[in-house]
């Protein structure tokens, strides 16, 4: 191999890059670049162990980091939605079981949630995870010894192009000439001043519903995007009622995926993602890791995955991204919530050596099962 590459090479090197940075897989398009230093020119890894710092240094993340490595293994986490993905209220056992087997294994539990870390706490049937992302990717809570610190370097990297109240004050307009559109009760003006509510508003998440069909939400999200210039509009069915969406703006930098992307680089870890709404989307095809559509998922989140290309799987329906990594669709009624994360985890699809879209060299790994990866139950 020469020590410098051709014209055409390096048209191919750019062109690889920019489509790494259009799937937002970071690790991905540094490496095809030739750009991280945890890469050489071929691909292969030089530095296997990221040290943690700060808060993470004596978390409980941290202490499975290390025991997996002591074994001689890769640190893995599950990172999940909670409502309809991790729990549902009529698979709690199957959900217990499931985290039985991540702790037997010295997998992390992330949450990756809309839910604020309080409503987390609230749920007393939830195990308790090492990580809390809350807030649709705003927010991120480290446990250490069983209470939560919140992330302060993730919130700062949140502030730098984020104005809330200018954005709140083109939501408002908006609000007031489209009667179908209201805030969520959090952020309606006035709300916790008055003692409405108990909450203040979020720092980094403005949120509204529209009742109707999906075609009045997405045209909804659409002229919200036309209109907001200082932040991303994340559309996602409501958990309960069907006619109605909730609609939230974040800023340009924040939402799951991006969180996923943060959290992956920070802690130097493999692991599957899997949610079941709009909200998930950017986590499952952008955070770089094998994903899991889990049955039962909403509709807005099944039509952004249906497209992709078809790739051959044990049982259930793989779609492959352009970077290689795999999304599973869950059926309906069978593969549903916990049921569909225990499916897929038992499957040779979603080893987590396929995360962080690995080179094409890696491809005999695919779908081998590995004691040191896959779950067992």
């Amino acid at each position: 191999m020469g020590e410098f590459l051709s014209s055409e090479e390096e048209k191919q090197a750019a062109l690889a890059f920019e489509q790494g940075k259009a799937v937002a897989n970071l690790e991905y398009a540094r490496r095809v670049n030739k750009q991280s230093p945890l890469y050489d020119q071929m691909g292969e890894e030089v530095v296997t162990e990221v040290e943690l710092s700060g808060i993470y240094r004596e978390s409980s993340i941290a202490q499975k980091i290390a025991k997996r490595q002591s074994m001689g293994s890769k640190p893995v986490a599950l990172f999940t939605d909670i409502d309809n993905t991790f729990y549902r209220r009529d698979m709690v056992e199957p959900m217990r079981k499931l985290n039985q087997v991540l702790q037997r294994n010295e997998w992390g539990l992330i949450y990756v949630t809309g839910r604020d870390l309080a409503m987390v706490r609230q749920s007393e049937e939830l195990p308790q995870a090492d990580i809390v992302v809350g807030a649709v990717g705003t927010e991120i809570y480290v446990q250490k010894e069983g209470s939560y610190v919140i992330d302060e370097e993730f919130r700062q990297l949140l502030q730098t192009n984020w104005s809330r109240d200018e954005v709140y004050q083109v939501a408002q307009k908006i609000v007031a000439e489209h009667p179908e559109i209201i805030f969520q009760s959090r952020d309606e003006p006035g709300a916790f001043e008055s003692g409405k509510v108990k909450e203040p508003p979020q720092e980094f998440k403005i949120s509204l519903n529209v009742t109707g069909d999906r075609a009045l939400a997405v045209k909804t999200s659409r002229l919200l995007e036309s209109e907001i210039k200082g932040a991303q509009v994340i559309l996602s069915a409501d958990i309960d009622d069907p006619q109605k969406h909730n609609i939230d703006l974040l800023p340009p930098n924040a939402g799951k995926g991006m969180a996923l992307r943060y959290l992956t680089e920070k802690l130097g870890i493999r692991g599957v993602a899997a949610g079941d709404s709009g909200n998930d989307l950017t986590m499952l095809i952008e955070g770089g890791h094998p994903a899991i559509v889990v049955g039962g998922a909403r509709e807005e989140l099944r039509t952004a995955v249906m497209g992709f290309e078809d790739t051959p799987s044990f049982n259930s329906k793989v779609k492959k991204l352009p970077n290689s990594q795999k999304i599973l669709i869950g059926q309906d009624k069978i593969e549903e919530a916990t049921q569909g994360l225990i499916h897929a985890l038992q499957q040779g699809d979603f080893n987590p050596e396929d995360a962080l879209g690995l080179l094409p060299h890696f491809t005999s790994y695919r779908g081998r099962r590995d004691e040191n990866c896959l779950l067992f139950f």
